[in-house]
């Protein structure tokens, strides 16, 4: 059974930078969540049959990132998408997108990661724009590496991958402004033979950035086993592994209610791959719901939370099931292969030595546990100060309530969610508390 998460189509205008004064004229249509897009384009001026090649390119492309898309768990279960499109004048491309509301930090480094080990093997025409629709995630990076002439506006549509290597427009091209999308275009057609390697004019900042993929995103992974008692959500559990994240973002629901009583007939557990980050939810679930701290449970207790967490998603069709027949890349041998990955350890006592991140994990949470649909920081990337995760959650949360006409400051917040939502006692609210003031 093939199960779809129906969401938005990103409008390819989101796909280019603009500057301050043309991005309301050029992008009329708003987006709801964040969203990673990538443009390929084959731009060879002497080439023929060009849509066939093109077709050709696509197949390959979703060839190589099937198995990603297959067992990944991304955090809103929907895997890359990709469509052949045309810009205003005619140009076709290869369309990519991939929602990364609330863990943009990880998985936009997954995809870049992804489209640069594609690269290397693609021919020199073949050019790749990456961005989000919250700007230009790479120059955010590595933007205060490059050289200060390579500021915004400036530094507009000129980044690009190709052959595996991030590059350049340089400045002889329109150098007092950016480039507009069929500007730089036509510069890759006509001069790629100009184009910087960024690592040369940054101090290899994206070697830095992109060097340890994919090890550093494996290592974020282990098996989680679980007891699937229904039959039907245990069949659509093991024919989409990916659904799990998004499945175990959904727990922390107070109409949630899950027993620890041990079945009577014994279970075989399947295992599926999740990110460290969404097991760390799991301790608060058990604390929330007042249950049993014993580890050996975590596979029965998780297996009904997430079973009822499907049916609640299938009857609303936020998840939909498309198909009866479903064919999937294998995985043996494969980097996602689960043997190649330790099981999930999992402490379930929340104490005053519990890591600070949980402690984030928590908040993030319930931003979307309660459909706020405020844009906050990814509190997971390590890459940032725990002072700017906390201003920048705060900033947007005073900024929602603000729109609301709600006059509720942070603590009222935090202590309105944590004891109304999840049920949590005056103790536990005031250790959490005590956490996020480290």
């Amino acid at each position: 059974m093939k199960v779809v998460k129906p969401c938005s189509f990103v409008p390819i205008e989101w796909l280019w930078d603009y500057k301050d004064d043309e991005k309301d004229i050029q992008v009329v249509n708003g987006v709801e969540k964040s969203t990673l897009l990538f443009g390929i384009f084959a731009l060879d001026k002497f080439a023929k049959e060009y849509g066939k090649r093109l077709q050709k390119l696509l197949l390959e492309v979703e060839c190589d990132l099937a198995i990603w898309n297959d067992y990944y768990p991304w955090s809103e279960f929907n895997g890359i998408s990709l469509s052949l499109e045309k810009l205003d004048n005619g140009t076709p491309f290869i369309y990519g997108q991939l929602c990364v509301e609330n863990n943009a930090c990880r998985e936009e480094k997954v995809v870049l990661g992804l489209l640069m080990m594609v690269s290397r093997r693609l021919d020199p025409q073949i050019f790749i724009r990456v961005c989000d629709t919250d700007g230009d995630f790479i120059l955010n990076e590595i933007g205060e590496s490059l050289p200060k002439e390579y500021e915004f506006p400036v530094i507009c549509n000129r980044l690009w991958l190709n052959c595996g290597k991030l590059k350049l427009i340089p400045l002889q091209e329109s150098c007092r402004d950016g480039l507009g999308p069929l500007e730089a275009l036509q510069f890759l057609q006509d001069s790629a033979f100009k184009l910087l390697d960024v690592d040369t004019v940054s101090n290899n900042a994206v070697v830095k950035m992109t060097s340890k993929f994919p090890d550093d995103v494996l290592s974020r992974l282990v098996k989680l086993p679980l007891v699937i008692e229904n039959e039907r959500y245990r069949q659509i559990l093991m024919e989409n592994p990916s659904l799990i994240s998004f499945l175990l973002k959904s727990l922390i629901d107070e109409e949630l209610s899950v027993t620890d009583q041990v079945p009577e007939k014994k279970i075989e557990p399947i295992e599926v791959l999740v990110s460290k980050e969404h097991i760390d939810l799991i301790p608060f679930f058990f604390e929330a719901k007042g249950l049993r701290k014993d580890t050996a449970l975590i596979p029965i207790v998780c297996g009904r939370a997430i079973s009822d967490v499907m049916e609640k998603l299938l009857r609303d069709r936020i998840i939909i099931i498309e198909d009866d027949r479903i064919v999937k890349t294998p995985r043996d041998g494969s980097l996602l292969d689960l043997k190649n990955f330790p099981p999930a350890s999992i402490d379930l006592t929340l104490s005053e030595t519990e890591d600070v991140d949980l402690t984030k994990n928590l908040l993030e949470n319930l931003q979307n546990a309660f459909a706020s649909e405020v844009k906050i920081e990814d509190s997971l990337d390590l890459d940032h100060s725990d002072e700017d995760s906390s201003e920048g959650l705060d900033e947007d949360c005073r900024r929602y309530f603000e729109c609301e006409g709600i006059d509720i400051d942070e603590d009222d917040f935090l202590e309105f969610f944590l004891k109304e939502g999840l049920k949590l006692d005056d103790n536990m609210i005031d250790e959490l508390r005590a956490h996020s003031m480290r």
